[in-house]
């Protein structure tokens, strides 16, 4: 059974580097398989949406479909205002060192200060 079950990953594995090692430019844009899948991707989008419209009819998963809704509103801007504060931190930690992560030595007008001489006591 192991055999047979090795030997059908094989022949996938095969398929699916076969499949996708053919560039996508040459595809012909009219063919039965793609416009196939196209056409069942729409069919799928509409029945939800078919769903959703009857769950909304529905009394008791109306209002649970409402709140559905302004939950995940609330979550995306959630979500997008965190976002956005992470980038800014980001920025703010990261305008003070240059990309190997060391204090940068910027001076007036972004010009490059050599770091300063160290005074070395020689023997004598």
């Amino acid at each position: 059974m192991t055999f047979y079950i090795s030997a059908l990953e094989i022949l996938l594995l095969t398929y699916l580097i076969i499949l996708y090692a053919v560039d996508r430019y040459y595809w012909d844009a009219w063919d039965p398989v793609h416009v196939c899948e196209g056409l069942f991707a729409v069919g799928n989008i509409l029945n939800f949406t078919r769903l959703f419209h009857l769950l909304a009819i529905n009394e008791h998963l109306g209002p649970m479909l409402i709140s559905l809704e302004r939950m995940i509103k609330v979550s995306s801007t959630s979500v997008f205002y965190l976002f956005a504060f992470e980038s800014f931190v980001t920025w703010v930690i990261m305008s003070g060192t240059d990309q190997q992560g060391r204090k940068s030595r910027r001076g007036q007008g972004g010009k490059h200060v050599p770091p300063p001489k160290k005074n070395v006591e020689r023997g004598r």
